[in-house]
């Protein structure tokens, strides 16, 4: 139990009057004073005047004793909320000062100022609390390491950083097994499921060979990216027979100048078939029929 006699320095309490009403502790000053912290602070002050003093000082007086009682309620209430959240507790006592000072501003300066400062400190607080309950661990790709674009990930590349958190993060290394970035990923970066292609089709890329091949196709027919479609390699010379390629998965496409190129995925013995075709063959991207 906190004596008044204990701060009374600190703050310069009228201890001597106040215990001769009766009040030795925080806790019997807080219970003198009521609901009410305005009316309540007044009467204390009131009941705790110094006979000592002449009356034409008393108003000055007064105002002294007052913003030691202020100042020190406002102490004690933020020490009470320690390990609280200070924004239930603090107002709960000072309300009622808020609502009846501000039509007296003039006269309570003094009082306006300690509690511009416990703003200040509640403030300080929240943000804080606030801070720290956002950082947390997430996934990012490790220094001097970049994953490329398209590639399952290596998971030995990745680590956990603190950082702050952000949608679509990862919280475990074991959530990006057998993903694949949608592009490049450098050093540091903090990973974000938009970077990477969506789980089923990572999936569904699993044990299949990435090729790059110049295309035939009118860029404005062409498939989707990332939908299943069919290759058909037209040969150029009549006298060999072309090759239909019925299950690839279209990734990208690029057009630079007249030329446009696709990245397709396909099983191993799909590209093992066209590759005595590629370079003597016309490719053409079909859209698979549902």
């Amino acid at each position: 139990m906190t004596h008044i006699k204990d701060v009374s320095e600190t703050y310069a309490l009228p201890t001597a009057r106040l215990k001769e009403r009766g009040v030795e502790t925080v806790a019997e000053l807080w219970a003198s004073i009521g609901k009410e912290v305005d009316s309540g602070v007044k009467q204390v002050v009131e009941r705790t005047r110094d006979p000592a003093v002449p009356q034409p000082n008393l108003d000055a007086a007064d105002r002294q004793t007052h913003a030691a009682l202020l100042a020190f309620l406002i102490a004690d209430a933020i020490s009470e909320s320690t390990g609280r959240d200070p924004v239930w507790i603090v107002p709960k006592k000072l309300w009622r000062r808020i609502q009846t000072g501000w039509r007296k501003r003039d006269e309570l300066w003094p009082d306006w100022v300690l509690l511009a400062l416990l703003l200040l400190i509640i403030g300080w607080g929240l943000r804080a609390q606030f801070l720290q309950r956002s950082v947390v661990q997430r996934v990012a790709v490790r220094p001097g390491v970049a994953l490329p674009a398209l590639a399952p990930i290596d998971t030995q590349q990745l680590m956990l950083v603190s950082t702050f958190d952000q949608p679509g993060t990862f919280a475990t290394i074991e959530e990006l097994k057998a993903r694949y970035p949608a592009t490049g990923l450098n050093a540091g970066t903090v990973v974000k499921d938009e970077q990477l292609l969506p789980a089923g089709l990572s999936v569904a890329l699993a044990g299949r060979q990435l090729l790059t091949l110049p295309i035939k196709n009118d860029t404005g027919k062409l498939p989707k990216p990332m939908e299943r479609v069919q290759l058909m390699l037209a040969s150029r010379d009549k006298d060999k027979p072309g090759l239909l390629i019925p299950d690839a998965i279209l990734l990208s496409t690029t057009k630079t100048g007249d030329s446009t190129s696709a990245v397709v995925a396909v099983t191993g013995p799909a590209a093992a078939s066209m590759a005595p075709l590629l370079g003597l063959s016309d490719v053409f991207v079909l859209q698979t029929l549902p």
